[in-house]
Parts: C-alpha cells; structure tokens; sequence
C-alpha cells in the first residue's frame, strides 16, 4: 500500500511467500524432468552400444555366409585360425581376444570387433560346419554356419584318392 496525497493507492503483486511456493514447485519440476532426461540418456546409450553389437555381428554373419557358400575347402589352421579356399585364393580368419581379423591375399583387411570364446569346426563326409560361440548382449550365442559337400565333390574325391 501506498500513501498518495492522502489516497491510499494499492499495487498488484506477490508475496514473498508466494514466491517461495512457485520457486519451490518450479524447482521439484524441474529436477523431475532433469532425472527422466538422466534415465532416458543412460537407455538410449545402452540401447546404441547393444545396436552397434548387432549390427557388426550381422555384417560378420554375412561374410561368413557368403564365403562359406563360395568356399572350395575349409580347415582349421590352428586353434584360432580358420583358412577358407576358393577357386582364385584363399581367405583367413584370424580369431582374437576382441576382434576378428579376415585376411585377404593383396586386399584389405576386414576387422569385425567380436570376442569368440570357441571356435570349432566340424567336418563328415557330407558336410563341413563352423560354430562359433561369442556373448551378444550380456548372453552366451552359437553361430552355426555350414556348407554341404555337392555329390560331385563327393564323387571327385573317392577317384582322387584311387
């Protein structure tokens, strides 16, 4: 209130308590929503780091596919190699730690960041398998791949041995 010329003359505003109160609503929504920001933030971290793990074993997946399909002959070279031959060359899959190296004779290297626990290669005479155990999202995960020996393979290999 105020004292004008003898009128008293009355000023719209708020209290100290008011205020108070809007500061402290304001404050409580405020870090509300900083905390589902927070929460939001760490899941789609995780959500990213779990996408790109799956997106590099998908890309592994198709060229292990795509080379056993073409292979000629498989074998194990050593306990974390695996040669794979073509009709023009060979490829050779180099298992690591936390990464799998895929050499190329006078090309680039391929690096796939995988960590395969076994490596195990299966062969009879109708088919050779590979099956590879690694952990996809905190999970033990087997990738079975495989070829069938054609007839005509088959065949060819009981008169080489003659």
């Amino acid at each position: 209130m105020w004292y004008r010329n003898n009128k008293i003359t009355q000023i719209k505003a708020f209290t100290v308590q008011e205020l108070l109160v809007a500061m402290v609503i304001s404050s409580l929504i405020i870090g509300l929503v900083y905390s589902i920001y927070v929460q939001l933030n760490k899941q789609l971290y995780s959500y990213s780091v779990r996408q790109q793990e799956m997106v590099v074993f998908e890309q592994f997946k198709q060229v292990l596919a795509s080379d056993i399909f073409k292979a000629m002959a498989i074998e194990k070279s050593s306990e974390n190699n695996l040669r794979i031959a073509f009709r023009d060359g060979e490829h050779n899959y180099l298992f690591l730690m936390d990464k799998v190296v895929r050499n190329r004779k006078d090309m680039v290297k391929d690096t796939f960041h995988l960590a395969f626990s076994e490596v195990a290669l299966k062969q009879n005479k109708n088919h050779t398998s590979i099956e590879l155990t690694t952990i996809l999202g905190g999970e033990p995960f087997t990738l079975f791949e495989g070829k069938e020996i054609s007839a005509a393979n088959r065949i060819n290999s009981i008169y080489n041995k003659q």
